[in-house]
Order: C-alpha cells, then structure tokens, then sequence
C-alpha cells in the first residue's frame, strides 16, 4: 500500500505512479511529516502525524499504523528515528542526556 522510499531514478518513480498515482499523496504527506532525530539527526517520519493525515486518503488508521511501525525510516517516537529508537545503547544514551 505504502512505499516509503523514494525510487532512485524517475524512470522507476513512473512505473510507480502508473500503477498508483495516489502513491504521489503518499509521499506528499511524508514530506510534510518529517522530522529530525534528537540523535543521529537522521530525517525520519513520525508515525503518529503521517497516519493522521493519511487517515481520510485509506480509512483504516489501525491497519495502516500497523503496517507503518516496522519500517527504520518511520518511528513511534517523536524525536527518534526507528534506527536509533531500536538501537537500546542509543535509546539509553538519549535517555541520559535528556536527563542533563
């Protein structure tokens, strides 16, 4: 349903939109949800704000927050991206300096 990653070429990205121009909506609402890691300072999308605003395109938030949390490019966090929010030595290290 969801491909978060860009194609790396525009031939590619066609054959894409040929077979789901709503993909283009897809990306649209992943630009405009995304954030910087407090960490690594990685781009990434939290998951929270981009299933909301897909919400009225698919309907199904659940099914759609489902399918979107395993995805490193995409995070449950806020301020972390999914690698350094899986990464438990990384996530310890945020924890202590949040603390400072």
């Amino acid at each position: 349903m969801l491909s978060l990653i860009l194609p790396p070429d525009l031939d590619a990205l066609r054959i894409i939109l040929d077979e789901d121009p709503e993909f283009l909506l897809d990306a649209a609402a992943m630009v405009n949800c995304l954030g910087t890691c407090r960490l690594c300072e990685r781009r990434f999308v939290p998951v929270a704000p981009f299933v909301e605003s897909l919400e009225p395109l698919y309907g199904d938030s659940r099914r759609l927050h489902a399918l979107l949390r395993h995805n490193q490019y995409i995070s449950l966090s806020e301020a972390l991206c999914g690698f350094c929010h899986a990464d438990p030595g990384l996530l310890n290290m945020f924890q202590k300096m949040k603390k400072l």
